[in-house]
């Protein structure tokens, strides 16, 4: 809760009211005006409203000794509680003085506060004050921490009712146009509740505009003292007194609350008025709390039916928690689970597999930055679900939420479709489609990343350049199918004779190169067992020319270009083929 939000609770009660934070020195977050007239009226004119917070309270109200402090302290951090504690301070006048606190722990966004009401107790002090504060402590109290909003409304008209002895309590709301409408009554026993008739009326009908004059008050002991329009409309409803004060939020007018009677024609006290001002803070307090949540849950729903119906993925998720406050319905399919399953998880637990502490590329990384503040900027990633495997385009952006904080938001398009088309394109632009195996710019690229990984890694590979014999006889003799299947059958014993991470493509018609992780003494001996190989398939199924080929192998070293090292390795290629042919003579 904010320091305004306590003001629009607190700021207009008689009862003095201190927020401090569960500290050991109990930092005040907020102090209304009766509280600093009781305890220190000098710091309200050495600051300015923004100043007065984040102090000690020590520095607000002058304990007798500095023991009662931390005994308030103790209580209320053990007990979370306390009620009439009676105890003394020293008074803006020098005088010591004795003063009743009751208090409580309140838990607001994940941190702990203690609200005090304080009171000032005079030996002499009117029994119907003290009665007064202690329903005022008990409604602050009860509304303070109610779940049930419209409960605590009518619980309240229901005390203060049966307390003064009215006979009706009403709240009329503002409908933000010329009508107001009764949203709430309380009635004594013996009164006809008439809310039902008082749904949709005109505010040039109630003297709207009167009401909020600037006095706050529109009071009147005896109804037949009015002017003759609004002594008609009372007397019409059977009432004699009656009392009408304005609902504000931050000087927006929300209507007003009156309380009538229909029994007596009394005189409004300055006490009960007072008394009356409090509750109608309090109230106004509800009833802008029960707005921001109805406004809230439209919202939500709004948010939730605009998003249920979009082809995209989108959650919100807790800056520090990483828990899910919202996923729409095309997120919870893609899980396969209930949306009410999601919300309340930890999103990197849920939305990714076998992750045991926030993604290592979650994008709140790249909003927020060193000092872990968040940036206003909008970061957009592609990525592929750990979880259903989906390849997504997101945009993610640190936003306000409905409830007020920051939260992350996470809208994603489903591309995985384009990425496989891109992926099959891929495949089409790096294969040879002859072979199968990569063609000559798409290995050269490949051969270049891994050459400079080299100049880091100090990894040992070797490069062999193969040349087919006999090619040319087996294209000029049966012709370029049978010489196409004599290339593929070489292909085949190579595949089978080297791992799954060498590289093999094709550089030319009847050249391929070949890297293999190993030392080049190594890559001879693979070389050798691939030829044995070949020479048996030769003799099996009569090739003639054979299957064989002629190849030179060099260090794929960090000191020479790839097209360095590939002439080298063309040139060993020539020298063995020029052996093969000198043998033969």
């Amino acid at each position: 809760m904010t320091s305004q939000q306590f003001k629009s609770l607190f700021g207009n009660l008689q009862v003095s009211v201190i927020v401090c934070e569960d500290t050991e020195a109990m930092t005040v977050t907020y102090a209304n005006a009766s509280a600093f007239i009781m305890f220190n009226p000098s710091m309200i004119a050495s600051h300015s409203d923004e100043q007065v917070t984040n102090f000690p309270l020590s520095t607000l109200i002058s304990f007798h000794s500095e023991g009662i402090r931390a005994n308030v302290y103790q209580t209320l951090n053990t007990a979370g509680i306390l009620i009439k504690y009676r105890t003394f301070f020293m008074a803006p006048d020098g005088v010591v003085a004795n003063v009743q606190i009751d208090a409580n722990a309140i838990d607001w966004d994940g941190t702990r506060h203690f609200v005090l009401y304080c009171q000032v107790i005079h030996e002499d002090e009117d029994p119907h004050d003290k009665e007064r504060s202690d329903i005022l402590f008990s409604i602050l109290n009860t509304t303070f921490h109610t779940a049930d909003i419209n409960e605590a409304i009518q619980s309240t008209m229901f005390i203060v009712g049966h307390y003064l002895d009215v006979s009706r309590i009403y709240i009329f709301e503002d409908q933000m146009n010329n009508y107001l409408r009764n949203t709430y009554e309380w009635c004594a026993q013996s009164i006809e509740p008439v809310m039902q008739n008082y749904q949709n009326r005109s505010k040039d009908d109630y003297n709207y505009y009167t009401i909020l004059n600037p006095s706050g008050l529109y009071v009147t002991n005896d109804v037949r003292m009015l002017p003759d329009y609004d002594r008609e409309i009372m007397q019409a409803q059977g009432i004699k007194s009656t009392v009408v004060l304005p609902l504000y939020h931050m000087d927006v007018p929300l209507g007003y609350i009156g309380y009538d009677d229909c029994e007596n024609y009394r005189i409004w006290t300055l006490r009960e008025l007072q008394f009356l001002q409090s509750i109608t803070s309090i109230v106004s307090s509800l009833l802008n709390r029960r707005n921001a949540e109805n406004q809230a849950r439209r919202s939500h729903e709004i948010l939730q039916t605009i998003s249920d119906n979009t082809s995209s993925v989108i959650y919100v998720s807790d800056l520090d928690t990483y828990e899910l406050k919202f996923v729409n319905r095309m997120l919870s399919d893609s899980m396969g689970v209930a949306p009410e399953q999601l919300i309340g998880q930890i999103c990197w637990k849920v939305l990714q597999n076998d992750m045991e502490e926030p993604c290592p590329f979650c994008p709140l990384l790249e909003l927020k930055d060193d000092e872990g503040r968040p940036s206003p900027d909008v970061y957009e990633w592609e990525h592929q679900n750990t979880k259903t495997g989906m390849w997504m385009w997101a945009t993610n952006a640190i936003i306000p939420w409905i409830d007020g904080t920051l939260v992350h938001i996470e809208t994603a398009t489903d591309i995985t479709y384009r990425k496989n088309y891109e992926d099959q394109l891929q495949h089409f632009a790096s294969i040879d489609s002859l072979t199968g195996i990569f063609n000559r710019e798409w290995g050269y690229n490949l051969f270049k990343e891994i050459h400079t990984s080299v100049r880091i890694s100090g990894n040992i590979y070797s490069l062999c350049f193969i040349d087919l014999d006999g090619l040319k006889i087996m294209n000029d003799t049966y012709g370029h199918k049978a010489g196409d299947g004599m290339i593929l059958e070489v292909l085949s014993v190579i595949k089978e004779s080297t791992r799954k991470d060498d590289i093999l493509c094709r550089w030319g018609g009847d050249e391929f190169l070949l890297l293999l992780k190993c030392s080049n003494e190594k890559a001879h001996s693979i070389i050798g067992t691939i030829q044995e190989k070949l020479c048996i398939t030769s003799e099996k199924r009569g090739y003639n020319p054979p299957l064989a080929f002629s190849y030179g192998v060099v260090d794929f070293n960090a000191a020479d270009s790839v097209d360095t090292l590939v002439t080298n390795a063309d040139q060993l290629m020539y020298e063995d083929k020029t052996r093969k042919r000198k043998a033969k003579g």
